[in-house]
C-alpha cells in the first residue's frame, strides 16, 4: 500500500513535470486496483509515461483521451486508458468518464493479469424557473 508522503511526492512530481503528468496523475487516481497483493503497484514509481493524450471538439462535444503507463517497484505495469466526452447544450451537460485499466504481472508481459472498465454518466438539466415560482407583482 502506498504511504503519504509517497502519494504526496507523487502529486508533486506529476505538478512540476507539466500537464501530460496532470492528467496521468487524475486517470490514475480514479484506476480500479485488484484485491490481489501481487497485482498492486509498489510505490514509488519506477516509471510513468503518458502514452497518448488528445483532446477534440466536435459541435458542443469535448473529448478527452489518455493512456497512462505506470511501471511499480515491484514490476507490476498498469495501463489505463481514459475517455471523457463532455457534452453541452442549452437545456443540459451529458459527461461520461470511462475508465479501462489493464495490469500486467511483470512489465514485459503482452497479456493483461487483469482488466476493468469502468464507466461513470453525469447529466445535468439546466431548469428554468418556472413563472408560478415568481412572486407576485405589487
Amino acid at each position: 500500500m502506498q504511504s503519504e508522503k509517497a502519494k504526496q511526492r507523487d502529486v508533486m512530481e506529476a505538478a512540476l513535470q507539466g500537464y501530460n503528468s496532470v492528467w496521468a496523475h487524475i486517470v490514475e487516481t480514479h484506476a480500479a486496483t485488484p484485491k490481489d497483493p501481487r497485482l498492486r503497484l509498489v510505490y514509488p514509481l519506477t516509471s510513468r509515461r503518458v502514452l497518448t493524450c488528445e483532446v477534440r471538439d466536435l459541435g458542443n462535444t469535448t473529448k478527452a483521451q489518455v493512456t497512462v503507463e505506470s511501471v511499480g517497484r515491484n514490476g507490476v505495469k498498469r495501463v489505463v486508458d481514459a475517455l471523457v466526452r463532455l457534452t453541452t447544450t442549452d437545456r443540459a451537460v451529458e459527461r461520461i468518464f470511462t475508465i479501462h485499466t489493464k495490469l500486467f504481472a511483470r512489465y514485459q508481459h503482452r497479456i493483461p493479469a487483469f482488466k476493468f472498465l469502468q464507466t461513470f454518466v453525469i447529466d445535468e438539466l439546466q431548469l428554468e424557473r418556472a413563472t408560478w415560482l415568481r412572486p407576485p407583482a405589487r
